[in-house]
Order: structure tokens, then C-alpha cells, then sequence
């Protein structure tokens, strides 16, 4: 038995005012026939438009989350958001955004650096400089496919790397829903759109929230990639790139992934931060994926984890050598007692802030599937 969304209709009557209230067209078939495919293709599994009830895992997904749509859009900006509107759930990202991690990645492959035990390096000619060139023109001119990888092989392992990536970033969006962040700012901010990069004053106290709320989508969005790099692995789709290790990849994006977001970011927390510093976001990822990826048996100890953390020294390396290092940078122990700090207080926010809300929430959506059950076909 399977139940549609029945509100449709009205999510793209909403998704259609932020189009016009930011002139910005959404991505359709008819004005972007030439990626329209590579769209459908990159964002399989985005939405929840649907509640399966012969599959316990789909009735399960719809009551932890509800009713999700997303919508590309049209802009060369690097950016995304999500928000919740009378429990119906909202994800946006820009094209550019898209765009930019799959030249990137492309441009990194084309060089015998990066990853360099994949397919035959020997093939590649590009150079790191010019990856970094081709990144900063990319952020303004949007010209394209300037560098592709000859070797089919490490063409194929960069378009998985972007593919893991544009699932980290919606996991994350959609995780500011599941936890309840995106229902909280509207009601306590008026934020009908909580974005990736944003610029609002809020005071100190609403920027620490702010940042431990981020803390928690990623931990979030790390959960639900790590299960989509595990089916990779289990399918044998991974297979190809054999010489590394599936977490080794997993690694590779995201760094690779932060350092694209922000390449000359800082390693300090300044109190208008909306968003902890990247070395803070990516000190909590790996700490929680060991967690994951050994529970997920993705791999097999904290032991195994660290030696795999040390066959990418190469990475770093490599962002260092094009000037990808953070300008200003704060001690090892003063980011991890913040990151102690973002993490005691979302679930301070959880047991009293967002209590209420969670509780309306999933009141809401077990009568929902109540509703489903007895319309469903």
C-alpha cells in the first residue's frame, strides 16, 4: 500500500514564491535540458513524497521526518537551505553549488596528485595550480569543464566523490529538519529559510545555538551518508577503486568538501559565527563516523581508523601547497572544549527549547500516517 504526498500542490506553490521572491528560476527539464539527467541522476532519493507501507523502513523514515521536497535553483552561488512551513519540509540547493564540487573533483582527478592510485595517473597532465586557478574563476565566471580526468577510471571515482558529497550536503539540510532546527528558527527567529551561508545578526547566545545546531546537522548528515557509502561498498560499486579503502574515500570528500566551501576559512570561533570553523565541523565528522563505521562494520576499530587518517597526509599536502590553510587558527584544545560546549548545549536545546516542538511534531505525523494508513492504495 503506498500514499502520495497530498500536499504537492501547495509545496510547489510555496517553492514557486521563493523562485519569484528571489528571482532566481528553479530547475526544470525545460531550462536545463542539457543537465537535466545529471540532476535526476545526483538527487535520486531526495524527496520523501511517498509512505510505502509494505516497507517498514519507509513508514519509519516518514515518522521521523514527514512530507520533504527539494527544488534545484537556477544560481551560480554556492549555497543551500532548508525550512519547515506548517510541518511540511523544504530543501533547496543552488545549481552552482552542484556545479562547482563536480568541477572541482573533475579538475582534481586530472592531476596525477589526488588520489593517485586510482586508474592510471600517467593519463593526467593538469596541475594542482591550475585546479586552483580553474576553483577561483569557477566561483564568478562559472566556466566549466576546463579539466577532465582521461583516465575513465578516475573520471568515474570523481563523479562517486561529487556524489557523495551532494548527498552530505542535502543529509545535512535534511537533518535541520529531523532535529527540529528549522521549526525552531521560524518560530523563534521568523527564519522561513535557514541557509548554509548566512548573514543575520542574532546576540552572542543565538550564535552559539546557532553553531551547535549546525554540530548536530552534520552529525546527522554524516549518518546518512555513511549508510550510502556503505550500500556503495556492499554493491560492489567501489570495487573499481579498490586500492583505497571506502573510508579513505569518505575521507577525501570531506575534507576535500570544506576546503571547496571555504578555502581560506579560519580555525576560530568568533561570537557572530552562524556556523562552527571547519576544523571544528570536521573534527566532529570523523569523530562520529568511527563510531558509525564501526557500528555499520564499514571499518573495523578506532586503531584501524587512525591508520587509515594517516595514508591521507598527501591531501593536506596538496591544499597547502595552493594556499588552502586557514588564516587564523585558534589551539587543538581550545576547538575541541568548543566543540564539548556546542555539544552539551544542543542537548540542553533538546530537553527544553525544541521539547515542545518535537513533541508537535511527531504528534502531527503520527496521525498523519493514521490518515495514510486508511487512504492508502
Amino acid at each position: 500500500m503506498i500514499y502520495k504526498n497530498p500536499h504537492l500542490d501547495k509545496m510547489n506553490n510555496v517553492f514557486n514564491e521563493i523562485s519569484l521572491e528571489d528571482e532566481i528560476s528553479i530547475a526544470d527539464s525545460s531550462n536545463s535540458s542539457r543537465f537535466w539527467n545529471f540532476f535526476q541522476d545526483i538527487t535520486i532519493g531526495f524527496n520523501t513524497n511517498e509512505i510505502d507501507f509494505s516497507k517498514p523502513n519507509s513508514v519509519k523514515h516518514f515518522g521521523e521526518i514527514g512530507w520533504v521536497e527539494h527544488r534545484l535553483f537556477l544560481d551560480t552561488e554556492i549555497n543551500a537551505f532548508a525550512f519547515t512551513e506548517e510541518h511540511l519540509n523544504y530543501i533547496g540547493l543552488n545549481v552552482g553549488t552542484i556545479f562547482l564540487i563536480r568541477d572541482s573533483f573533475f579538475s582534481l582527478f586530472a592531476t596525477p596528485d589526488f588520489l593517485p592510485n586510482v586508474g592510471d595517473k600517467s593519463k593526467e597532465s593538469n596541475t594542482i595550480e591550475n585546479f586552483k586557478n580553474n576553483y577561483f574563476e569557477n566561483l564568478t565566471a562559472a566556466n566549466y569543464n576546463q579539466f577532465i580526468p582521461k583516465c575513465i577510471t578516475r573520471k568515474r571515482c570523481a563523479d562517486y566523490l561529487t556524489d557523495i558529497a551532494i548527498k552530505f550536503i542535502y543529509f545535512h539540510e535534511l537533518s535541520h529538519i529531523k532535529y527540529c532546527h528549522t521549526s525552531y528558527q521560524q518560530q523563534n527567529f521568523r527564519l522561513k529559510r535557514v541557509y548554509e551561508f548566512a548573514h543575520i545578526t542574532k546576540n552572542v547566545d543565538q550564535h552559539f545555538d546557532d553553531r551547535s545546531m549546525e554540530i548536530e546537522a552534520d552529525s546527522g548528515g554524516m549518518v546518512f551518508t555513511l549508510i550510502y557509502l556503505d550500500y556503495l561498498k556492499t554493491d560492489g560499486i567501489l570495487n573499481e577503486f579498490k586500492e583505497y579503502h571506502p573510508y579513505v574515500l569518505w575521507i577525501h570528500t570531506i575534507e576535500t568538501l570544506f576546503k571547496l566551501l571555504t578555502p581560506h576559512g579560519h580555525y576560530k570561533d568568533y561570537d557572530s559565527d552562524s556556523h562552527p570553523n571547519n576544523f571544528i565541523r570536521t573534527l566532529n565528522i570523523f569523530e562520529h563516523s568511527i563510531k558509525e563505521g564501526i557500528a555499520m562494520k564499514l571499518i573495523e576499530s578506532e586503531e584501524q581508523a587512525v591508520e587509515l587518517f594517516e595514508t591521507t597526509k598527501n591531501l593536506n599536502e596538496i591544499f597547502r601547497s595552493i594556499g588552502f590553510i586557514p588564516q587564523i587558527s585558534d589551539s587543538f584544545e581550545a576547538n575541541k572544549e568548543l566543540l564539548r560546549q556546542y555539544r552539551l548545549r544542543i542537548n540542553e536545546l533538546k530537553d527544553n527549547e525544541f521539547k515542545e516542538i518535537y513533541e508537535e511534531r511527531d504528534e502531527y505525523l503520527k496521525n498523519e500516517i493514521e490518515e495514510a494508513r486508511q487512504n492508502a492504495e
